[in-house]
């Protein structure tokens, strides 16, 4: 699987927001030296890159981190989703609901994933259950990020108490990964 550099930049701008210079450079040398290289400014943002160097920036990340790993996937992927209002899908979040937001989160994970499509599978005013076909995530923090990004759309767009639940994924045994994000 592969990411946008966009993806990318977004994690590198977490990472220089969270972390002091010092822990920045650990991590970043804590890395091979490929992904270095990719994570190198600047990062082309319409490029496609190894998901698994996302991956191992995260886990370089959780090292320095205290606490729950989950937290921090789940923070990456919220950072990544408020990046997003910087572009296209700005009007997406103004115009749309939770629900509405939700519904069209296949046509956003194409323009950063070259593998698999997400699938609504069902949706009411304040729920939504998608599913991801056709591509398996190559490690589980990048499904807790993909959750963070969920629960901070529908955040973005109105929801109010917003509980995402990762419930199916191939990292457990599941043959697709799935969401259900409900709202009030």
């Amino acid at each position: 699987m592969k990411v946008k550099g966009s993806a990318l930049r977004s994690t590198m701008s977490f990472l220089r927001e969270q972390y002091p210079a010092p822990t920045v450079a650990r991590i970043l040398a804590g890395l091979p030296e490929e992904d270095r290289k990719i994570l190198t400014p600047p990062i082309l943002t319409s490029a496609w890159f190894p998901a698994d160097a996302l991956c191992r920036l995260i886990h370089g990340m959780e090292k320095e981190t205290p606490g729950d790993p989950q937290d921090l996937y789940l923070r990456v992927g919220m950072q990544s989703c408020e990046d997003g209002l910087n572009t296209i899908y700005k009007l997406f979040f103004k115009v749309g609901t939770p629900s509405f937001i939700l519904k069209h989160a296949g046509q956003v994970w194409k323009n950063y994933y070259d593998e698999g499509q997400i699938v609504l599978v069902s949706s009411t005013s304040n729920t939504a259950h998608v599913r991801l076909e056709g591509a398996k995530m190559p490690d589980p923090a990048m499904c807790m990020r993909i959750s963070g990004w969920m629960k901070r759309a529908a955040e973005l767009s109105g929801g109010h108490s917003v509980a995402v639940d990762h419930c199916a994924c191939v990292h457990r045994g599941a043959p697709a990964c799935e969401w259900k994000t409900d709202w009030a």
